[in-house]
């Protein structure tokens, strides 16, 4: 075979032409090319499946990536829903708690505004009282204008001696008219009662100032030294049902009331049941609850007991 037919060959198929003389050399050429197409197939065949396997393992991997990455995106979002919904009954538990504050803050202000204008109105009421005790007519006795704040006088005026009492005092004894001193007090009247033959009561637990003040006040309706003895002048008043000097007392103390008193006077005005007194000495205390109280202030309760001031 020529050279030109083998170079024929190598661009196709196979094809014998000519003479078959030179069989033997091409058939060994012939299968070093067919060898040499099927190592050149199968190379590719293997860089292929290769390149395949390094594709397939390239996207496994990245498969399972993505899915490690889709595991982790559903665990935060579930954990990210539980952290919602515990914010959520958090809002809602806190949302509930105010609308509860909101009510009761609601109905203290509704208690608070009719407790204002209850204490306003008795507030009115207890002031227009007051101004009726202060401005109503004092009862004028006959013999009232010509006494003197002595007891010295009251001699004068003694119309019988057996109208007379004598009424001891721990050291000291006065005079004074049964008739005159029944009339203002009930507690006089059942006392001379008891006591009409000897005409003579004891009168105990007092000073003898304050007693003296206190018979001079039944015959003058003046007290001498009132600023001096009011608390027990109160006190006597009380005791023995003088209401004309227990509204004195009462006026008095109110119009001096102040930051060292209020506290004292109101314990007093509790202990004796004088409500307009107690009225005024809480509303000043009350007027005074924004001020910082004074350090000195002390308040010596009788009978060491502090007494229920409720209404």
């Amino acid at each position: 075979m020529t050279k030109a037919k083998l170079n024929e060959q190598e661009n196709g198929d196979f094809c014998f032409h000519g003479d078959f003389e030179s069989n033997e050399l091409d058939i060994p050429f012939n299968m070093l090319i067919h060898k040499a197409g099927v190592a050149s197939q199968e190379n590719l065949e293997q860089l292929r499946e290769t390149n395949n396997a390094s594709m397939r393992s390239q996207m496994e991997l990245r498969i399972k990536d993505l899915e490690s990455q889709v595991y982790k995106m559903k665990i935060q979002e579930n954990s990210t829903k539980v952290q919602l919904e515990t914010y959520k009954q958090l809002y809602l538990a806190e949302f509930n708690t105010i609308n509860v504050l909101f009510s009761k803050l609601n109905k203290a202000y509704d208690k608070l505004e009719v407790v204002q204008t209850k204490h306003l109105l008795d507030k009115r009421q207890h002031r227009t009282l007051l101004i009726t005790l202060s401005t109503r007519p004092v009862i004028q006795y006959p013999c009232g204008s010509n006494l003197d704040h002595s007891l010295a006088f009251q001699s004068r005026f003694l119309p019988q001696p057996s109208n007379n009492s004598v009424l001891r005092n721990v050291t000291e004894e006065f005079q004074a008219h049964k008739a005159i001193l029944a009339a203002h007090s009930p507690v006089f009247n059942t006392m001379f009662k008891q006591e009409s033959i000897k005409n003579r009561v004891e009168i105990n637990n007092m000073e003898p100032e304050v007693f003296k003040e206190m018979i001079c006040f039944i015959y003058t309706r003046k007290a001498t030294n009132p600023h001096r003895m009011m608390h027990d002048l109160l006190a006597a008043a009380d005791k023995y049902h003088l209401e004309h000097m227990k509204v004195m007392c009462e006026e008095t103390l109110c119009s001096n009331l102040s930051t060292e008193n209020a506290v004292e006077i109101l314990i007093l005005a509790d202990l004796h049941s004088v409500h307009q007194l107690k009225t005024q000495a809480l509303d000043f205390i009350h007027s005074l609850s924004c001020f910082p109280c004074p350090g000195d202030l002390q308040v010596e309760v009788p009978g060491g007991d502090l007494p229920s001031l409720g209404g």
